[in-house]
């Protein structure tokens, strides 16, 4: 399989050829973003100038903010392209006065830790960036080249290998699992270890895989610094990295109305479920598993922040749960309203809203999401 078109190419298109603001892609290692960017620098045909947070030099020749030397450096440049931004310190202050003082240069920046690029950019380059995130591949983005009935085929290899472009575009099962291991073994720690001081990066593997074995269940973050060895407040920090490296996201819990309803304890997925499997060794086939269920849901709502993040929908996802045992996997606020949805792998089952959720949210929806309606869900109006 060949190149596979991204959502955002059209969107990045406008933005660049506005040239008001600096661009900024985050999204993890691995994902994309240097590939999407130099292809839409070389259709457009900016003479670009590229630069990359990984190279010392590189970061030499940025991480000054003196005007005369940026000048120097970017003369006679349509665009410049800082790839793996996050490396360069004073990265902001250095794009800051290039967009200030040379208002015909295009900028463009890409991040794998949004901790460190949003914090060497975000007060610098208030008001004069635009943001956008790069996930794994989208459904909507498979859905240029794939009929509903192949994408439904489909299934069963995704939740296994993930989405990463690599490992879609791979031609066997045995070459999709050997792409995302090595991207799980090489790239899913490295900003984490590179650019902070974690002294325990065993633990932080360890912590990882737990996770792992974790998604779709509230997790307890007392029980997993127990396993682990570390403190509560070390296990917080590392969950809070993971998720700024985009690794993992916490969904929390929905309340308004009762005391009874849970909403301490998040639940954590990954933003590639190839990426989890690949974590604890997990390779073997969907229907020899007993973590479908957990696969499944935890595709989907990365499918739908994802289908949410592209089209700017502004929603919150969370989960419903009460002390009774009754719960609801996603709900979705919106603008427009609230709506549940329980998200389940079998076609046939019968799933209702629990009564207790339809009496204290009454105005709010309920749909069952499964096999038979899932792109309605991943591609929502």
């Amino acid at each position: 399989m060949d190149h596979i078109p991204r959502y955002l190419e059209r969107p990045l298109q406008r933005q660049l050829s506005a040239g008001d603001k600096v661009v900024v892609v985050y999204g993890p290692r691995q994902v994309g973003k240097t590939t999407l960017i130099h292809r839409i620098i070389e259709d457009n045909g900016y003479k670009t100038l590229t630069l990359t947070g990984d190279d010392v030099t590189h970061i030499e020749a940025l991480a000054t903010p003196e005007l005369q030397r940026l000048n120097r450096i970017t003369e006679g440049y349509e665009l410049l392209f800082v790839d793996e931004a996050q490396g360069v310190p004073e990265i902001g202050r250095s794009i800051k006065l290039l967009h200030d003082h040379k208002p015909d240069l295009r900028i463009v920046l890409s991040g794998s830790s949004s901790l460190q690029l949003a914090g060497r950019t975000k007060e610098a380059l208030t008001g004069r960036s635009r943001e956008y995130l790069l996930t794994p591949i989208w459904s909507g983005e498979l859905r240029t080249r794939h009929t509903p009935f192949e994408l439904d085929a489909l299934l069963a290899d995704r939740l296994v290998y993930g989405d990463y472009p690599e490992v879609r575009t791979a031609e066997t099962a045995s070459e999709r699992w050997a792409a995302v291991q090595a991207i799980a073994a090489s790239y899913l720690f490295k900003d984490i270890l590179d650019l902070t001081d974690t002294r325990y990066p065993e633990a932080l593997v360890q912590l990882t895989r737990l996770l792992a074995f974790q998604i779709g269940s509230e997790v307890s973050y007392d029980e997993l610094a127990r396993n682990v060895g570390l403190s509560r407040e070390s296990v917080q920090r590392y969950i809070t990295l993971l998720e700024q490296s985009y690794v993992v996201f916490r969904v929390y819990g929905f309340s308004r109305n009762l005391r009874k309803e849970v909403t301490r304890k998040p639940k954590i997925y990954f933003w590639d479920v190839g990426i989890r499997n690949a974590l604890i060794d997990r390779g073997n086939p969907i229907d020899r598993r007993e973590d479908t269920g957990a696969l499944w849901e935890n595709f989907l709502i990365v499918e739908r922040r994802t289908a949410n993040a592209y089209t700017e929908r502004p929603c919150h996802l969370r989960f419903w749960r009460v002390y009774t045992g009754a719960e609801i996997d996603l709900i979705e606020e919106c603008g427009h309203g609230t709506a549940g949805f329980e998200i389940t792998w079998s076609s046939r089952r019968a799933k209702r809203a629990p009564s207790l959720w339809t009496e204290t949210y009454p105005e709010a929806s309920f749909t069952k999401v499964s096999r038979n309606n899932w792109l309605e869900f991943v591609q929502p109006r």
